[in-house]
């Protein structure tokens, strides 16, 4: 948060335009950077970095704990954030109904939110992969992936030079990360993404000082933190100088792991059934949102015919970030549009079959809902 805000007045970029650099595109959470701002409370956040302050008066990164001005005066004005009605945000009435605007930093004035104009942000908006959205955002020339390399490379350095102080390997920091924060990339994962050579090769062409675990790691011939082998994940354990394989819970289910363990029994490009173990399947969909079309259907058909043969009970269910936003909606108003009426009705009796199917199975059938469960996905769980 603090060096965002630091880099927000070194760039001279737009809160907004901050925020849609700091949100999905990087892999944080919607609110970003001052949306959470405004949910913390602004007074919390001038006061935690004086705590800062007071507290890491020999951490190199003091710095960006300095009180910067115009958050100052935003305190002193009682705009604290969602608390208060206002503060990087504040919400307003007009004539079309509720509209955000967006507090400019520079006149202390609020205007309307300027949907950001980078063309690096847009490329990247377009590409599923994080680790790809990555690096091309860090790579690009414009103010937006100048803004991204000198957020992430700062991050990533800060977490390599204290990593000793604070834990024993980089599955622990990047864990907390990812549970603490909800980032989708822990710091170390991140080097990894963006590339630890060349990330380390960067930083020293611009002078900068390159973590010793960095060089450590590319001194010792490897290139990454983690690595894959047989289906189970590795890390670089840096006592031993060695890839070590991480700790999991005993009774916890990976299904990407199954996937490169051969676990999977069927699948094709929208769904897969995956077994297991214990005489159990799991019909996993994998698709953008999991959204429900003919791959999820003819898979919910051929799993009950396999567990009805093969096992003794089936779940539903998938590790992406919701269960089911619903029916393929952009297939159906093409299919609309072009006046598809048959195929239309043959794929509304076919869902319509497969929920009756699953209701009346002979067999235990489990619904693993999580995130968005949302019409057709909302009915496959009852």
């Amino acid at each position: 948060m603090q060096q965002v805000l630091c880099l927000l007045v070194q760039e001279g970029l737009g809160i907004d335009e901050v925020d849609a650099l700091t949100g999905p595109v990087i892999g944080r959470p919607k609110s970003a950077t001052f949306r959470l701002g405004d949910i913390v409370g602004i007074d919390l956040m001038v006061q935690m970095g004086k705590n800062m302050r007071e507290s890491l008066k020999h951490d190199p990164q003091i710095d960006v704990f300095r009180a910067i001005e115009f958050i100052e005066e935003m305190v002193k004005r009682g705009w604290w954030g969602e608390k208060k009605g206002q503060g990087f945000y504040k919400r307003v009435k007009t004539d079309k109904g509720r509209e955000i605007l967006t507090l400019d930093y520079k006149t202390l004035e609020y205007r309307p939110r300027h949907k950001p104009q980078f063309p690096s942000l847009e490329a990247a908006g377009r590409i599923p992969a994080l680790a790809e959205r990555l690096r091309l955002l860090c790579a690009a020339s414009d103010k937006a992936g100048a803004f991204a390399w000198k957020h992430l490379s700062t991050v990533l350095c800060y977490s390599a030079d204290r990593l000793t102080e604070i834990a024993d390997d980089v599955v622990t920091v990047d864990n907390a990360m990812k549970w603490g924060f909800n980032w989708e990339l822990g710091p170390f994962e991140t080097w990894d993404a963006l590339g630890v050579r060349a990330t380390a090769d960067r930083l020293a062409k611009e002078g900068r000082e390159v973590p010793s675990i960095v060089r450590d790691l590319l001194a010792s011939g490897q290139t990454s933190f983690y690595q894959q082998r047989n289906g189970h994940r590795l890390f670089f354990d840096l006592a031993g100088r060695v890839y070590a394989p991480e700790a999991l819970p005993a009774k916890a289910i990976y299904l990407s792991r199954l996937h490169s363990d051969s676990g999977v029994v069927r699948s094709n490009p929208g769904a897969s059934l995956v077994d297991l173990g214990d005489g159990v399947a799991c019909l996993e969909f994998h698709t953008k949102m999991n959204v429900i079309g003919g791959d999820q259907l003819g898979m919910l058909a051929q799993s009950l015919e396999e567990v009805r043969k093969n096992y003794v009970g089936l779940v539903i269910g998938n590790q992406g970030p919701h269960f089911s936003a619903g029916a393929n909606l952009m297939l159906l108003a093409t299919q609309i549009q072009n006046q598809e009426w048959d195929e239309i009705d043959l794929a509304t009796r076919t869902f319509q079959k497969a929920t009756s199917t699953l209701r009346q199975f002979e067999k235990p059938v489990v619904a693993a809902c999580h995130g968005y469960t949302l019409g057709g996905g909302c009915e496959i769980t009852m």
